[in-house]
């Protein structure tokens, strides 16, 4: 019986190893080449439609997904524009629909954007009860609720005068709580069911998150309908969208408090102690004095970067006229005094429609429909008590030009930044099916260079071993 060589029996064992784990590596990682995206260059967008005095923004996030935040009032025109917008993108589903807050211009579209052509799968509804003075007999179909379904809170601690009364709120839910298959949620930023969406494509063989956070109404009771909007971030591609509703000095004030109150930077409302930069900033209740406030954006802003932030307006242009006078001219210093630019002003009432998107390589691309010039941008919104006025341009210009890369950060490091180990930092720098080929050109190596030692090794000791013949002569 020929004798084994133990060499060739493990380098056989090695190459079975080797090859099993090649495998291994290759079945796991497969499905990334094969994985598909609604969008293969993996933009996000964002809408903020020109509705009038009323708000209304979608969004089409990479993986082919849309929201719908707010529906605009309604007025026919200003729903009208919501509806006409929405027909133009050619979305008949939206996957998830956000009602900020109660009030007509933000929900009173709600019935025409959802008319029989159109649907929501998720609903987020305001915390505020729905109340029927006149009738007894009704009930806010979150009374009824549990978890995330029903109001976190015991609604018989609620004062009558913090609860919705007008038929436009009754009227909305109605339609949403009817849309068919809908989950319809209760706004509560303490319920990890619901304060987070997170989904991911894969761009370039690379895998790309976007999250959408929502940070409040932290109180459940409020004298001002405006207070129960969420204050909502949605991040990608390195960027920050931060949008708030009508959310008021209340909201942003316990907002604040809450935030300043963490001291551990990896919390949901830690971050916002650690660099946290919003890249484009919906301004809130369309640019009234009352929210916005100097506290709030300055959590929301890294100063070294703050000039490039588009801060943007959703305000009237005469549907009908404008009464509020928004944006107010207090508003407009504020923005000058923190060293906001100019030039990164948006406004619905001057620019029409405004559209934003957002590379998964964190590229700001806007366009607007109309174009305007710096004065206009800092000219307040005029009405009878508010007269019109031009806040002076503090010249800050913006040192990210459109469509440019996220630009560096304090210290001239990127946001994301190296690890300092040049083979890890190469290899985090590769796409998915790169790092694949290159785990398996790694084991071939390896594999190549056992073989060749062990090989080199039973060489050896062949050329060393004294033959018979050898023994015998001497």
């Amino acid at each position: 019986m020929k004798k084994k060589n133990p060499v060739i029996e493990f380098i056989a064992l090695t190459l079975s190893l080797i090859l099993a784990l090649a495998a291994f590596t290759v079945i796991s990682f497969a499905p990334v080449f094969y994985e598909s995206s609604a969008a293969d260059d993996g933009v996000l967008t964002v809408h903020f439609i020109d509705c009038g005095q009323a708000d209304a923004c979608v969004i089409e996030f990479p993986d082919g997904k849309k929201m719908l935040i707010d529906a605009g009032d309604n007025g026919k025109e200003s729903c009208g524009k919501v509806v006409d917008y929405i027909e133009a993108l050619d979305i008949t589903t939206f996957d998830y629909f956000i009602m900020t807050h109660a009030d007509e211009d933000h929900i009173g579209g709600v019935d025409e954007v959802f008319g029989q052509t159109r649907t929501a799968k998720t609903i987020y509804r305001p915390s505020q009860i729905a109340d029927h003075r006149t009738d007894e007999s009704y009930k806010d179909p979150a009374e009824d609720g549990e978890g995330k379904y029903g109001f976190p809170f015991d609604v018989s601690t609620v004062a009558s005068g913090n609860k919705k009364t007008t038929a436009t709120y009754r009227n909305a839910l109605s339609v949403v709580y009817g849309l068919d298959g809908a989950n319809v949620y209760v706004n509560n930023p303490a319920d990890p069911e619901i304060n987070n969406i997170t989904n991911s494509v894969t761009v370039d063989g690379k895998s790309v998150a976007y999250t959408f956070d929502f940070y409040s109404p932290l109180g459940y009771s409020y004298s001002d309908d405006n207070d129960y909007s969420p204050i909502m971030v949605l991040s990608y591609g390195g960027r920050n969208i931060v949008l708030s509703g009508d959310a008021e000095a209340k909201n942003e004030k316990e907002f604040v408090a809450k935030v300043n109150g963490e001291t551990d930077t990896d919390t949901r409302y830690g971050r916002f102690l650690d660099g946290f930069h919003g890249d484009i900033i919906k301004m809130g209740h369309h640019g009234s004095s009352t929210s916005s406030s100097e506290a709030y954006l300055g959590l929301m802003t890294d100063p070294s970067r703050i000039h490039n932030t588009y801060t943007v307006f959703s305000c009237n242009d005469e549907i009908p006229s404008n009464r509020y006078a928004h944006p107010h001219h207090e508003t407009l210093q504020r923005v000058m005094d923190m060293g906001f630019s100019a030039e990164r002003i948006a406004r619905t009432d001057l620019n029409g429609n405004l559209r934003f998107d957002i590379r998964a390589t964190g590229e700001i691309t806007f366009t607007a429909e109309r174009e305007s010039t710096v004065t206009d941008a800092l000219t307040s919104g005029s009405s009878e008590t508010r007269p019109e006025k031009v806040i002076p341009d503090n010249s800050a210009d913006p040192t990210e030009p459109n469509g440019a890369p996220i630009s560096p950060a304090p210290g001239g490091n990127t946001p994301t930044e190296n690890t300092g180990n040049p083979v890890i930092d190469f290899f985090i720098s590769l796409t998915v099916p790169q790092r694949v080929i290159a785990v398996v050109i790694v084991i071939a190596v390896v594999a190549i260079i056992i073989i060749a030692v062990a090989l080199w090794l039973n060489h050896r000791k062949k050329t060393r071993r004294p033959t018979k013949q050898t023994r015998r002569r001497k």
